[in-house]
């Protein structure tokens, strides 16, 4: 029970974590131009292919021709949805890249290995919306795996919406396949890169942290402090000394700032040595 006038502290109120919104933000961008990048990546090819039909025979290929533009279409439109707030973006991104690959493998047959991209969504799930709370990429990646079964349970093995040989939709499983682990490998360097810088960048703030309380405090004094020990020590006796030093403030004023802690630091470092 609290006295009148004192506020009782309750576990229930949680302090916000120092930084946490500016690394979110930090984080939030990160993930958008990697999601902008695989957009241009996207565009790019459904652009290629509806091209490619149109010089080939566009009569033959205007189903081909118009999942490509439908599918840049909707590739184009993620960008906008990076003004929202929370996971928007990246659902739709998810969204967009489910409902391709289900359509290209309808196209061309899952022989042709167009759903083996689905497999990418466990790992871009967890990179575009976030491991916390966890429901929601387990939900994407279990929709993807149940998209992925009907590609190749129920959707036809061979093209059958466009003029393609047996020998060319197996020609491009394999490059299919040989792309999908491309993606993988690519992105998962890439997240180690992140690690790496990060945990290069923790440990120059530690550094940087050590040092600052090595000069304030002598190095017993520091090293106490940083294990976590409360520091409270009493003397019995002690004596305190104050030197003045005479036309010190004089020439202080008159070297200036710099001057003056280049003066004293090699002195202090050298009091500090032979403590």
């Amino acid at each position: 029970m609290s006295r009148r006038g004192e506020i009782e502290p309750s576990s229930a109120v949680k302090t916000p974590e120092p930084f946490a919104e500016e690394r979110a933000s930090r984080r939030r961008k990160i993930i958008n131009k990697i999601m902008n990048v695989i957009v241009v990546v996207g565009i790019a090819i459904d652009l290629f292919f509806a091209i490619l039909y149109s010089v080939l025979d566009a009569r033959a290929y205007a189903v081909a021709i118009g999942v490509n533009l439908a599918t840049a279409a909707l590739w184009a439109m993620t960008p906008l949805f990076h003004r929202w707030p929370g996971p928007f973006a990246g659902i739709w991104f998810l969204g967009v890249f489910t409902a391709a690959m289900l359509s290209f493998t309808l196209l061309l047959g899952h022989a042709s290995g167009s759903h083996l991209f689905l497999i990418l969504v466990a790992i871009f799930s967890l990179i575009f919306l976030g491991p916390r709370p966890i429901v929601l990429p387990v939900l994407t990646t279990l929709v993807a795996w149940g998209a992925f079964i009907v590609a190749a349970k129920v959707l036809p093995r061979w093209p059958s919406h466009i003029p393609m040989l047996i020998d060319e939709s197996e020609a491009l499983f394999y490059a299919t396949s040989a792309l999908t682990m491309c993606v993988l490998f690519l992105t998962t360097r890439y997240s180690i890169h992140l690690v790496d810088t990060a945990e290069a960048a923790l440990e120059r703030e530690f550094r940087r942290s050590d040092a600052l309380l090595l000069n304030v405090l002598p190095a017993p004094v520091a090293e106490r402090l940083k294990s976590g020990e409360r520091i409270a020590d009493g003397y019995n006796c002690i004596s305190v000394l104050f030197a003045d030093i005479v036309g010190f403030t004089a020439a202080a004023r008159q070297a200036g700032p710099e001057a003056t802690v280049g003066m004293l630091k090699p002195l202090l470092l050298r009091r500090g040595r032979t403590r």
